[in-house]
């Protein structure tokens, strides 16, 4: 951040920046097992050890006999790719590790601060020769990021269940209806600007700029909910006006996108929408 705001602010930044992040970890599982024509095999990805600095993340494959049958002196290779790339195809990337394939093989990735972090890569297996590669499994993440996690307090319980989808001109009825849960409705489109303004920040080297006077608009919303014990919830749209242009949220989109929409959510199917 390149100016001082107040807690609930950035809050708000934070969950702007790590948005995609957070969806992914919604949704992974804690091992994927890939069926091939010669066996099957199980990769698992996770910190075995929190307090260890820098953050190492362990890959774990699991290969059956059929498969170490069939492939007695192959190489396996870990790639830890970014979140969202296509890895049907591996070339001109460069792997993590390699290994002889046994039963078990184990990976361990650090942070190196070269390349992206670790606790976020898109995990994948692959067999080859060093120049060309043949992807085994589809991507997999850690399963256990909150481990790590610098804020572990304990969540706190609400009031009540009753809540709303809240804007700006509904601030009052929400105040006056004593919710405790108010979900904001955030559409990216109007955020995200080429052009330098007084807030910023930047994630695995990009900086991004934010659109000065929707932040404070957003801010003071926040400001006023807090203030009332509210819980919040964000909820990332984009209404379609940067869709076809250079603007910044239009990487957001994702390609195959129909037009014609009232909303779209955001991409979660190429580099570009977690960059």
């Amino acid at each position: 951040m390149s100016k001082q705001t107040h807690a609930p602010f950035r809050a708000a930044l934070l969950f702007l920046a790590l948005l995609v992040s957070a969806a992914l970890f919604a949704v992974v599982s804690s091992a994927q097992t890939a069926e091939l024509e010669t066996g099957s095999l199980t990769v698992s990805a996770q910190i075995t050890d929190p307090t260890a600095s820098p953050v190492t993340v362990t890959v774990t494959v699991k290969a059956d006999s059929a498969f170490l049958e069939a492939h007695p002196d192959d190489t396996l290779y870990l790639f830890a790719c970014q979140p969202g790339a296509d890895t049907s195809s591996l070339s001109g990337q460069t792997p993590a590790g390699n290994a002889k394939i046994k039963g078990e093989t184990v990976f361990r990735v650090q942070d190196t601060g070269k390349t992206g972090d670790p606790l976020y890569a898109q995990y994948v297996v692959a067999l080859g020769n060093g120049s060309q590669y043949q992807t085994l499994c589809d991507g997999i993440y850690v399963t256990n990021p909150e481990s790590v996690a610098a804020n572990t307090a304990p969540r706190t319980s609400a009031p009540s269940l009753k809540g709303l989808t809240v804007s700006g001109e509904l601030l009052g009825d929400a105040e006056r209806l004593g919710i405790s849960h108010a979900v904001l409705p955030i559409v990216l489109d109007d955020y995200l600007i080429y052009d330098y303004s007084d807030y910023s920040m930047t994630v695995g080297g990009y900086t991004t700029f934010f659109n000065a006077d929707r932040i404070a608009s957003l801010d003071a919303e926040i400001a006023t909910l807090r203030a009332n014990g509210v819980r919040i919830l964000f909820r990332f749209l984009l209404d379609g006006s940067t869709k076809s242009t250079s603007m910044p949220s239009s990487h957001l989109y994702d390609p195959k996108a129909a037009d014609g929409a009232y909303l779209w959510g955001v991409s979660v199917t190429t580099e570009e929408g977690y960059a």
